[in-house]
């Protein structure tokens, strides 16, 4: 269980305490905060994050999906099997121990 985030944000309950979150939505968001998250700037964990910041949509779908197994190898529990770069998103395949499930990212222009 995580504290929920929204729009980069701790989301909180209207009396102001933290929200939590589990379950898929949990797994979904623990993925994308280190697919998000650029390596070597967190800096309490230099090792956090990956170099999907820095592909483009002009990458194969190969390097996509190295960049997000490197980023969430510290996180035993999630794998990405497949990535599709797809317009202005790239979309994984992540497994979780709760199921699959697609999980879009989207590309920063060039």
């Amino acid at each position: 269980m995580d504290t929920k985030l929204e729009n980069g944000e701790q989301a909180l309950s209207p009396g102001g305490l933290p929200l939590w979150v589990n379950g898929p939505a949990a797994w979904v968001q623990r993925a994308m905060l280190r697919l998000r998250g650029q390596k070597g700037t967190f800096c309490y964990d230099r090792a956090f994050g990956g170099e999907l910041a820095r592909l483009s949509a002009k990458d194969s779908n190969a390097a996509w999906l190295v960049a997000a197994r490197e980023a969430l190898l510290p996180e035993p529990a999630l794998d990405v099997t497949a990535a599709v770069v797809e317009g202005d998103v790239c979309i994984f395949t992540l497994h979780t121990p709760e199921g699959t499930m697609p999980l879009c990212l989207p590309i920063k222009e060039d």
